[in-house]
């Protein structure tokens, strides 16, 4: 019998089969140190032993990624992700069923991602395989004639449970990939190069002490906030909010992890949420301004950080940013009033005295605005070289 998937493996789907199993080439990596743990929040392992690894986090996918050839044009790739989902509600009896659900979805995704990428789909095999104590079910393809190039590529999923599965809501992918840009046929991929990565992997206790405490989730999206992890905080801010749905805060923190990665809409749909539950959250308000301020809806922009100020009359952060949509519309004397507002609040608030600064100088008053560049030097700031090099030859001063 089928059986739905849950949320959050469709979650994880989504952003994995972006990442997995398109034909794209891996982006920038890192060097990896061999024996260096990397913590995803919820669990943490120890890459592949050995040098020549380097290592990339994107997606909430770990990948460790060893040229082949002194060019490196051929290459191996190990992921790593982990898929919760809550096994108690009975959808899942076993974990075969649970493995085979995603591998048949897998294979659909293979198919039509070898389409889109003008790839040859040659070969699928689906199957289940012990290797020592441990049972892995996978899912191996082999692609060839990639767009630009004559690639040849072989790669296997495999779908890893923990022995305690059925109480850490848990499985685990792994994905081997080997790349050729040679016309003769790949060799077998050697499944003695995951054993160490799974071998190595340890659950993080904190989610399983607690697993339905959307707090737990929500701080853990805080930390990945802070590592810069954006795609790994938003999986801990869903299951948050899917925890608690009428949590303000989470859909505040989510807005502003898709405003950092360029998602706009899906931000203002947060913070719009966030005052459907509190209609009196400033920082809510605040992050409305700024990102109409960034799409340039100037009139927008001011009518939320308006709001924002009745509510909270000491947000030196909106005073800056009323300021911005008031000199993007040429009301220089009202931005530098508010650019005022915020620095009387905190002295120290760079971007109000850098901001009031280009105000000055876009108003012609070259002694107030170098006034502004000299307490921005005070306090360290970094004043960009262009602006310098325009008000050094508007105001006929080299410093």
């Amino acid at each position: 019998m089928k059986s739905p998937m849950t949320k959050s493996i469709k979650t994880v789907l989504i952003v994995l089969f972006l990442l997995l199993f398109s034909c794209a080439t891996p982006g920038p990596v890192q060097q990896y140190t061999p024996g260096s743990v990397i913590d995803r929040g919820d669990y943490s392992l120890t890459g592949p032993p050995g040098d020549g690894w380097s290592v990339k986090i994107e997606g909430g996918v770990i990948q460790f990624y060893r040229a082949t050839t002194r060019s490196g044009s051929d290459r191996i790739l190990i992921m790593a992700a982990r898929n919760d989902f809550d096994a108690k509600k009975g959808r899942y009896p076993s974990e075969e069923e649970v493995a085979f659900e995603f591998i048949n979805l897998v294979e659909k995704s293979q198919k039509e991602n070898a389409k889109k990428g003008h790839c040859v789909l040659n070969e699928i095999k689906k199957g289940t395989t012990v290797v020592g104590e441990k049972k892995l079910h996978f899912v191996s393809t082999r692609t060839s004639s990639w767009k630009g190039g004559p690639a040849r590529k072989a790669d296997v999923l495999y779908i890893f449970f923990p022995p305690d599965f059925k109480e850490r809501h848990g499985f685990f992918n792994f994905q081997l990939i080997q790349v050729s840009n040679a016309e003769e046929a790949l060799e077998e991929v050697d499944l003695k190069l995951i054993m160490p990565v799974i071998d190595s992997l340890k659950l993080k206790e904190k989610i399983e002490v607690e697993p339905k405490d959307p707090k737990t989730y929500f701080q853990m999206g805080l930390a990945h906030v802070q590592k810069r992890d954006f795609d790994q905080a938003i999986l801990y801010f869903n299951k948050a909010i899917e925890l608690d749905p009428k949590n303000p805060i989470a859909y505040n923190n989510r807005g502003g992890v898709y405003m950092a990665k360029g998602q706009y809409d899906r931000a203002i749909s947060d913070w719009t949420k966030a005052l459907e539950i509190d209609p009196k959250y400033a920082s809510a308000y605040y992050n409305l301004g700024y990102a109409n301020c960034i799409k340039g809806q100037y009139d927008e922009a001011i009518l939320y950080l308006n709001k924002a100020l009745e509510i909270d009359p000491r947000h030196y952060g909106a005073y800056n940013e009323r300021g911005i949509a008031h000199a993007e519309k040429g009301e220089y004397d009202q931005a530098i009033s508010d650019y005022d507002k915020a620095i009387e609040i905190n002295p120290k608030y760079t971007k109000a005295y850098y901001n009031r600064g280009r105000a000055y100088y876009l108003k012609k008053e070259y002694d107030k605005s170098w006034n502004d560049i000299n307490k921005l030097k005070e306090l360290g700031y970094k004043i960009p070289p262009e602006f310098l090099n325009q008000l050094r030859k508007a105001s006929g001063r080299e410093k």
